[in-house]
């Protein structure tokens, strides 16, 4: 027998508490939101019947919504000023700092970052950026919601 080997990249990191999803909507609905690094997109599913959502990531996962566009580096992708940059518990480390460095290249209106605190100092480069937070407790997990803004050079 095949013994079926766990894939961590088909796993959802990130499930929204319901209350959550609703303050979400509430306070985004009118702007372009884009999830970068969106992974099956489960996320976005939970937003796309009552916003706009671009969903992006840099594979095709397992069970993967329909919505989700495949095979994008968000670290290079084209964004707008008026552009909401999120992203929900992502791998750590060199896509965070990318994502970042991308957004702030082209002065997006805000960068949200979804984690747990014990990853802040992997995804989140303190020298070039700082974070608010501004939701505790939006998964299941207990994550929290970080705006992230760029430091001021001296």
């Amino acid at each position: 027998m095949f013994e079926m080997l766990h894939n961590p990249f088909n796993q959802d990191f990130f499930v929204p508490n319901p209350s959550f999803v609703r303050w979400f909507i509430k306070t985004y609905s009118r702007k372009t939101v884009i999830e970068a690094g969106a992974g099956r997109g489960l996320f976005s599913s939970k937003l796309i019947q009552k916003m706009a959502i671009s969903a992006y990531d840099i594979a095709t996962r397992d069970g993967q919504f329909k919505h989700v566009i495949p095979y994008v580096d968000c670290t290079t992708l084209p964004l707008t000023s008026d552009s909401i940059v999120i992203v929900a518990r992502p791998n750590h480390g060199d896509f965070t700092h990318g994502l970042f460095a991308n957004c702030v290249k082209q002065n997006v209106e805000e960068i949200l970052y979804i984690g747990l605190e014990k990853n802040f100092d992997d995804d989140i480069d303190s020298e070039l950026y700082q974070y608010d937070i501004i939701k505790k407790n939006v998964g299941e997990d207990n994550e929290m919601l970080l705006k992230i803004t760029a430091k001021q050079s001296k």
